[in-house]
């Protein structure tokens, strides 16, 4: 979907929203491309994006580079990266770098953005707030209108990604590191695995151990950190001794440590737990794009202490094993363990049922919904006339045609001047009254068609007249003036 402003056909700001096209674009130097913010089926809309044909308008002043693998442009300014990184320089430009808030265009731009770096597989690739499940996504809606299907990022392929790392590094650590930081794949048991088959122990060591002195214990990020490390298949016993009993190592106070350790979640068996805990965590195969209040909600549960559990095999019996013997000389043991075992069982004593129901803070469908077609308001824009409607949409859709018919008695005065006026006028009135929503080309054009129609333009003239400002208010007149079927339905 593309925003339009056409200021000559009625000699005003004429603002409309109609499917996307080719276009000169002035930002671009009047270039042929496109632009979208949105989609024409939810009419749900961010920030604009745009594609210039003419890739010359996307090089720049060339500089030196020894570097011709546009992955290595995503870490290579990294200062935490080791040399061998750091010292690469990648020429760059950026094309995508607006925000879709997860709205339904985010599929098809995500889509394109596929699309170029599948044909560009050295030369581009794709970045940001994207999971693998969305990629997959918007891959197979891609291949489902491409002659030539698109091949999925080699981020999402331990193998190949591995491949073009080793093309440009020579040093395992900085291979390894690289790898770690480029990789989109979920760090599993089964990604534990390759890293140990590919790389040396050594290595995989330091890096770890790189990784756990940027933290201090307390710190909010090891748990995470540890969560991951242990995820992967890493021992316990090792991670006790990178994190606290060795020299050259963390130096990390024991209890501490242990405390941050017994704060994870183990228990397996408790899926209520599980199922709150995933709302916490990034699911990398999730296909739906993170909303802004999907983020902070994220946001909120880890600093809640919410956390997912540990994939471990570890039985509770062989964790107090450990710490025993890697601690019982150092601290009193049991005095932690009675603090912290088992976490799950206190926090679901502690906050109920409810308290770790994933749904719990979310709007709930009526218990009817799975009896209606639509049943919020924000689908009316999708609505078809052989859909059923919920009861308190139809109920909130008789009372604006009640509104509308009032106003129209109450503004005759006003509605015969409007009538008195010439077609190209009324349109201009029109147009001035619409100042909170966004109409697609084709309901302007029925208004268009329908202006010396004074039943129809009357009742378009009175929902325009309603003050949309308020969320709700807004979706169901964002609906009624973009969905003609609704609109002649429960108005017209």
């Amino acid at each position: 979907m593309d925003l339009m402003f056409d200021r000559d056909k009625y000699e005003c700001k004429w603002v409309y929203t109609d499917t996307t096209q080719e276009k000169r674009l002035k930002q671009a130097d009047n270039r042929l491309g496109w632009e979208v913010f949105g989609d024409t089926v939810s009419m749900k809309n961010a920030e604009n994006f745009s594609l210039v044909r003419d890739l010359h308008y996307y090089k720049k002043e060339p500089t030196t580079a020894n570097c011709d693998d546009i992955l290595f442009s995503l870490i290579n300014w990294k200062n935490s990266m080791s040399e061998p990184i750091t010292q690469l320089s990648v020429n760059k430009k950026t094309v995508f770098d607006s925000k879709t808030q997860g709205y339904p265009y985010h599929l098809y731009i995500l889509a394109i953005a596929c699309l170029i770096e599948s044909r560009f597989p050295q030369y581009a690739v794709v970045d940001g707030d994207v999971s693998i499940g969305q990629m997959k996504k918007a891959r197979e809606w891609a291949n489902s209108i491409l002659e030539k299907p698109i091949q999925l990022t080699d981020r999402a392929n331990n193998e190949k990604l591995l491949e073009r790392i080793n093309k440009v590094l020579e040093d395992e650590y900085s291979a390894l590191e690289a790898f770690m930081a480029l990789t989109m794949n979920s760090k599993d048991l089964a990604f534990g695995n390759f890293i140990r088959e590919h790389f040396s122990s050594g290595v995989v060591k330091a890096y770890h151990l790189k990784l756990f002195q940027k933290y201090d214990v307390n710190m909010m990020g090891f748990q995470d950190l540890l969560e991951t490390y242990l995820n992967q298949g890493y021992s316990l016993e090792a991670a006790c001794d990178g994190c606290v009993l060795d020299e050259n190592g963390c130096g990390y106070d024991p209890v501490e440590f242990m405390e941050a350790l017994l704060s994870l979640g183990w228990d397996k068996e408790d899926n209520l737990c599980e199922d709150a805990l995933q709302l916490a965590g990034d699911n990398l195969y999730s296909q739906e794009p993170d909303t802004i209040p999907a983020l902070f909600g994220k946001i909120f549960l880890k600093m809640a202490g919410f956390k997912q559990t540990v994939k471990s095999t570890l039985t509770h019996e062989e964790i107090t094993s450990v710490l025993y013997n890697k601690f019982g000389g150092l601290c009193d043991v049991d005095f932690v363990l009675n603090q912290h075992l088992p976490m799950e069982e206190a926090a679901a004593a502690e906050l109920g049922e409810e308290g770790l129901n994933p749904n719990a803070s979310k709007e709930q469908a009526p218990p009817d919904a799975q009896e209606y077609d639509i049943v919020h308001a924000e689908d009316l824009m999708r609505w078809e006339q052989n859909q059923t409607l919920h009861p308190k949409l139809e109920n909130s859709l008789i009372k604006i045609k009640a509104f509308v018919e009032s106003l129209i008695k109450q503004e005759h005065e006003l509605l015969d001047r409007f009538h008195s006026s010439s077609e190209k006028e009324r349109m201009r009135w029109l147009i001035k009254k619409n100042n909170n929503i966004y109409i697609n080309k084709r309901t302007w054009d029925y208004i268009e068609e329908q202006i010396n129609n004074h039943h129809i333009a009357d009742r378009v003239f009175a929902v325009l007249s309603i003050k949309a400002e308020e969320q709700t208010i807004h979706r169901y007149c964002s609906a009624l003036l973009n969905n003609l079927q609704l609109l002649r339905t429960y108005i017209l």
